[in-house]
């Protein structure tokens, strides 16, 4: 057993009288392809080539944490459109009940086929029912693109 016992990670470098530790050991030199050393410019070569994986890593990264933020975002927006278009389809649907109501009182029902307010209410119905149906099918497409093939999807 040496000076610090057998679990110390010294060891004595016995050619130059020096101690150094398996964490601090000289580096040795990197080697070409062809086994023979390359010096300084194969060390700088390999760091180099470090530091582009590194950087290529990050790129990655980045560039998957900024579509998925952009996802995120759009996902977001498309409900907040979805809350607002069915509020404001509720709100279209009640005035049209309202006006079938009014003629109903008026006994003029039957004149509500011809009635130009609640026509332009009806259509006003259907075109929002046609965006909500659109902005439904762009968050399914989202979530499908997400989750691929075979996952079940979120309710």
């Amino acid at each position: 057993m040496g000076k610090h016992g057998p679990a110390s990670r010294r060891t004595w470098n016995r050619e130059s009288k020096t101690r150094y530790s398996n964490l601090t050991d000289q580096v040795r030199p990197p080697y070409s392809e062809s086994g023979q050393t390359s010096g300084n410019q194969g060390l700088m070569t390999t760091t180099s080539s470090f530091w582009d994986r590194v950087q290529d890593e990050l790129r990655t990264a980045s560039g998957k944490a900024r579509r998925e933020a952009e996802r995120a975002v759009r996902t977001g927006v498309l409900q907040m459109d979805l809350v607002s278009l069915r509020r404001d389809r509720r709100r279209a649907q009640a005035d049209l009940g309202e006006r079938a109501l009014a003629l109903w009182k008026a006994e003029k029902l039957e004149d509500l086929a011809g009635d130009s307010e609640a026509l332009r209410l009806r259509t006003l119905v259907l075109s929002i029912e046609g965006l909500i149906a659109a902005k439904e099918k762009e968050l399914r497409s989202i979530r499908s693109r997400v989750q691929g093939p075979g996952a079940a999807q979120p309710q």
